[in-house]
């Protein structure tokens, strides 16, 4: 039972992972393409059909160059537990450029996602926050952000 379980979780997180670098490629901070905003709503609409509590948290911050503003939204979604300690996950949806992002990181989304979905139906002594960083290529700027 318990490798079914694991193959089932594997198939379903790579099939987050493929739909995200399939319908979202090239998702750069700063890019014109759309492909960033549409992840995003993408990833919003995921996570909020399993019942999560959903915060944004928009920024513009400078890049690790010192010069370029980056502009980017964290997306956090929280599912209350028994008591005020919390457990994060989390994954960053933005990549490179001229690239699809699958090993950095809609592998990591594409996980996120599927712990997301398991732990939806779930009670926990804990809090739970799956935080999607962006605009983690130009300087970790997502997570640096949250961390402050």
């Amino acid at each position: 039972f318990h490798r079914l379980f694991v193959l089932s979780m594997a198939i379903s997180a790579y099939a987050f992972m493929k739909q995200l670098q399939s319908n979202y490629p090239y998702r750069q901070v700063n890019s014109s393409n759309g492909m960033l905003s549409g992840a995003e709503e993408w990833l919003k609409a995921q996570i909020v059909t399993m019942g999560y509590e959903y915060m944004a948290q928009p920024f513009t911050m400078t890049s690790a160059d010192g010069v370029t503003p980056c502009y980017g939204e964290n997306l956090i979604f929280s599912k209350q537990g028994a008591s005020d300690r919390v457990i994060v996950v989390g994954a960053h949806y933005d990549c490179v450029e001229q690239t699809f992002g699958t090993d950095d990181n809609a592998s990591g989304v594409g996980v996120l996602l599927e712990l997301a979905s398991i732990y939806s139906t779930k009670e926990s002594p804990y809090t739970i926050r799956f935080i999607l960083f962006s605009a983690e290529e130009p300087g970790c700027l997502g997570s640096q952000l949250l961390c402050r």
